[in-house]
C-alpha cells in the first residue's frame, strides 16, 4: 500500500480540517507517510489513515480536495 506525506505544510494547515491533530497524533505524516485506503459512501470518497489495513479512527481521514497537500512516497 502506498504511502503519503505532506508536500505543502502551509496549505496542510490552512487547508486540512484537523491538520493540527494529524500533525500531534501522527507526526509521521510529515517524515515517512501513512498509509491511505479509499474509502467510497454515500458522501463521496474519503482517504482514511490505516494501519494493518484498517483505519486509525473513523475521523482520521481526508477529503479529495484535502489530498492536494500530499504526495506519494512508496
Amino acid at each position: 500500500m502506498a504511502k503519503w506525506r505532506i508536500k505543502d505544510i502551509q496549505g496542510f494547515n490552512s487547508g486540512v480540517f484537523g491538520a493540527e491533530s494529524f500533525l500531534t497524533f501522527v507526526p509521521e505524516i510529515r517524515t515517512t507517510g501513512v498509509e491511505l485506503k479509499q474509502f467510497n459512501n454515500a458522501s463521496g470518497t474519503l482517504y482514511y489513515i490505516v494501519r494493518d489495513g484498517r483505519p486509525i479512527s473513523d475521523s482520521a481521514f481526508f477529503s479529495p480536495e484535502e489530498m492536494k497537500y500530499l504526495e506519494m512516497v512508496e
